[in-house]
């Protein structure tokens, strides 16, 4: 199944520093079926409610379809930003779906391990390592 891309949100947000900083949602069909959500960028109180809504509309509107959040280009989560998965993994249960995520890296494969995150939404990536090179 060849996936078709299309922009489900950016979110141009400024930085105190004056710098832009935004959040960007691309969704698009995997080849197994499943609704891809690709993030790229910061997720903070700033940006949530771009990933909020678009986990929303995704999940009603893709019933029994799996929806997979790809964090791969994902550079910073907050709490805010953990929030949301956790409340799009509870909404999809609610709608007899599932949510996983992928692809985490760095700091935010740290902050969802060590929030417990990363198995709840069976993120299929190695434990993030400590501040020394070990596990974490």
């Amino acid at each position: 199944m060849m996936a078709s891309a299309c922009t489900t949100g950016v979110l141009p947000i400024w930085s105190a520093g004056g710098t832009p900083m935004q959040l960007e949602i691309t969704t698009t069909a995997g080849d197994a079926g499943e609704v891809v959500l690709r993030v790229l960028g910061e997720l903070d109180i700033n940006t949530e409610p771009a990933l909020t809504t678009a986990l929303r509309e995704v999940i009603e509107s893709s019933p029994g379809q799996e929806v997979v959040v790809d964090l791969a280009e994902l550079s910073f989560i907050d709490s805010s930003g953990v929030r949301a998965l956790l409340e799009g993994s509870d909404r999809a249960t609610r709608r007899g779906t599932r949510l996983r995520a992928r692809n985490a890296r760095g700091i935010v494969a740290r902050v969802l391990y060590l929030t417990g995150v990363d198995e709840l939404l069976e993120i299929a990536s190695p434990p993030p390592r400590g501040p020394h090179g070990g596990a974490a």
